[in-house]
């Protein structure tokens, strides 16, 4: 069982929460996610192709019968034509949708066929599209999976491919086609449940192996300490975007290398205002996503079938802000769909909700033309992601997670409550997740230029374990300050616990109240003495604290604090610090204690760090003597000293000293900054 150990604080932390990023670090293994217990019905309302006895199509080729489903596979010659039968100045069509939910055909002629262009049995088949309206518009993103029918010799037009790549900047309507006969083997597969604890495992395993079999990657959680700098909590967006996005290749084409490469799947977002959408546009990015904030999104306003040409969409949310990913169905066989003709993420295994959709529009534009458009309601499920495209099943039910955020202004008339549902996805979870609060919190339009945000969370989990934290942030640092601590907060255990190397588990709610107060209530410590010079043992000793507020103005009280009394003469450190600093420095005294050898210690561990309240005074004696040890996750306080002896000679791996520590936390109503020592007496009768 692999043991997660090592310094997850560093001298020079100075946030909480950067624990949650170090473990995230140290858990990159990008565990998939399956389908929940409260299943999102598909809806049933229309009639869809998989059970449509005949292609519905403009051509009378495209009139040959859709093949039953017979999970063999399900080339039919008389329907679907081979790479090897293709030749330079083939004629033919092409079927999507330009607007609405019309399926309409463009006229395509073979340009030639490019062998081994994405691997050593992976032919493209290269078109020029000869319709007056894609020669203006050059290909679409959101076109992929379009299906291409050519004319065989005999001038019936059978099905070669999809519309899936084309070149960034082109002049010419140039693209590639996935040919049909290596797409339709996704068809073939049974629509069945992955086996996610084998596909956990597989990433756990090979995770651990990078390492010795006790000891997981320290170095990579060191450099997640060092990117999470104060910088780095402000400009949270372009934090999340690396932390999120560092283990998974995105599908932009602008992103990509010179050369013939996948469309980009457009992702129409609605109910995002202008600043939300600058800022959440990095996430999407990363993700493989191009974001178009066309205003649009939302329910579609009709419900068309998915069938070939027809809209493929993945609604990865709904609710007070909409995201929905624009692709087309290439071909339909019984309940199977097969889309797209390039991978959506390359996830292979996978569960996300499938949809049909309504386009508004085209935006023509001189580097990628786009599709606009909106979500149907849910039809079925995606859950194959290959290198040929996606495959999909109609009619299987998919769960989705509901995130509600409650936003209370002290301001009459300004409070709200946002509620959104979203995919369970390892990757996609965090930054939708990441998004809702920040399109909450902007739905109040600015920030007051002086606030304290205080946000209460909870996050069930599968299983029924659950997270709760609290975190207070200000805008002293600036207007968009306080939001990067609220969301990383709660979006990096979430990444954390999704990617743990022990076993799966899944995000099954998000619960967020957000407190917005005008007036910024912070305070920085500036020095620490006792009120006398020495004490006895088991006296309570009186400190007296000097703080400076934000605008300058000091102030001085006194703390109480109950010394032990078996402390024997000498000289202690008496540390204050606020939560971020106490935590750190928990972690170099008592390292055991953020030692993780399964789930349930891990969300042992997010507790103790989260339960650390930021308006709170940290007060810490630590005694001079090493006391026990932790044992491989085992906390044995009270060895004998030859023993911890014998323990420290041998180098034993999962062995951690534990330092006796005596602490107190005393409320201060403001969020308190920077940590003070002094050296406290104590004096024998």
């Amino acid at each position: 069982m692999p043991l997660l150990t090592g310094p997850l604080f560093c001298a020079s932390s100075q946030t909480a929460w950067r624990l949650f990023g170090c473990l995230m670090a140290t858990f990159m293994v990008g565990s998939k996610v399956s389908l929940g217990e409260t299943p999102v019905k598909p809806d049933a309302s229309a009639t869809t192709s998989a059970v449509t006895p005949e292609f519905r199509s403009p051509e009378t080729a495209a009139s040959s019968p859709v093949p039953a489903a017979t999970g063999v596979f399900a080339f039919d010659p008389a329907r679907h034509m081979r790479v090897s039968e293709v030749k330079p100045g083939m004629k033919g069509f092409g079927l999507t949708v330009f607007r609405g939910t019309k399926i309409e055909k463009f006229d395509v002629e073979v340009v030639s066929v490019v062998p081994k262009q994405f691997g050593p049995d992976l032919d493209v088949v290269l078109i020029m599209c000869k319709d007056d309206y894609v020669k203006h518009t050059g290909p679409v993103q959101g076109m992929s999976g379009s299906p291409i029918f050519l004319y065989d010799d005999s001038g019936k037009a059978r099905m070669i491919g999809a519309f899936a790549y084309g070149w960034s900047l082109q002049k010419d309507p140039l693209a590639g086609v996935q040919p049909i006969e290596y797409m339709l083997e996704l068809s073939a597969r049974p629509a069945v449940a992955r086996d996610d604890s084998a596909v956990h495992q597989q990433h756990s395993n090979s995770t651990a192996g990078e390492h010795s079999a006790a000891r997981l990657d320290v170095a990579r959680a060191d450099a997640i300490v060092q990117l999470l700098s104060e910088q780095d909590r402000i400009n949270w967006q372009a934090t999340l975007a690396r932390v999120i996005g560092s283990n998974r290749t995105g599908m932009a084409m602008q992103s990509l290398p010179a050369g013939l490469r996948p469309m980009s799947l457009p992702l129409s977002v609605g109910g995002v205002p202008p600043h939300v959408a600058s800022a959440i546009s990095p996430l999407l990015e990363s993700s493989g996503f191009q974001p178009f904030f066309a205003g649009a999104g939302g329910v579609a306003p009709e419900n068309p079938p998915i069938e070939p040409g027809s809209a493929l969409v993945v609604p990865m949310m709904s609710g007070d802000l909409d995201l929905s990913a624009f692709g087309t169905a290439t071909e339909v066989i019984g309940d199977r769909v097969v889309g797209f003709g390039h991978p959506s993420f390359s996830d292979g295994y996978t569960a996300l909700p499938m949809s049909s959709g309504f386009v508004h529009t085209i935006v023509a534009n001189l580097n990628a033309s786009f599709k606009v458009g909106s979500s149907a309601p849910i039809r079925g499920v995606i859950d194959l992601d290959t290198t040929v495209g996606v495959g999909g099943s109609i009619g299987k039910d998919i769960s989705l997670i509901p995130i509600r955020v409650q936003i209370d202004s002290d301001v009459p008339g300004r409070s709200r409550v946002f509620n959104y549902r979203a995919v369970k996805h390892d990757q996609f979870t965090p930054m939708l997740a990441a998004m809702a609060i920040q399109s909450s919190i902007s739905q109040m339009e600015n920030l007051p230029a002086q606030a304290t945000l205080t946000a209460s969370s909870k996050l069930l989990f599968a299983g029924g374990r659950e997270l709760t934290s609290r975190v207070t942030a200000t805008t002293a640092e600036g207007a968009a300050a306080p939001i990067g601590p609220v969301i990383l907060n709660n979006v990096l255990p979430v990444v954390t616990a999704l990617r743990n190397p022990f076993e799966k588990t899944e995000l099954e709610s998000v619960d967020i109240q957000i407190k917005v107060e005008h007036g910024i209530r912070e305070t920085m410590l500036m020095t620490a003495r006792p009120a006398k010079p020495t004490y006895k043992a088991g006296e309570t000793a009186s400190i007296v604290v000097m703080t400076q507020d934000y605008r300058g103005a000091r102030s001085e009280s006194r703390v109480e604090f109950a010394l032990p009394d078996h402390l024997v003469e000498g000289s202690y450190t008496i540390t204050l610090s606020n939560a971020d600093s106490f935590v750190s420095s928990e972690s170099q005294v008592n390292p055991g204690r953020f030692e993780a050898t399964n789930l349930d210690e891990l969300f042992s561990v997010f507790s103790f760090a989260s339960q650390h309240d930021p308006t709170h005074l940290y007060i810490r004696l630590n005694e001079q003597n090493i006391s026990g040890a932790r044992i491989e996750g085992t906390d044995m306080p009270k060895l004998p000293a030859s023993r911890l002896g014998r323990l420290a000679a041998t180098g034993r791996p999962g062995v951690t000293p534990i330092t006796t520590s005596h602490t107190k936390s005393i409320p201060m109503n403001a969020v308190l900054q920077g940590e003070v020592s002094f050296e406290l007496q104590i004096k024998s009768d």
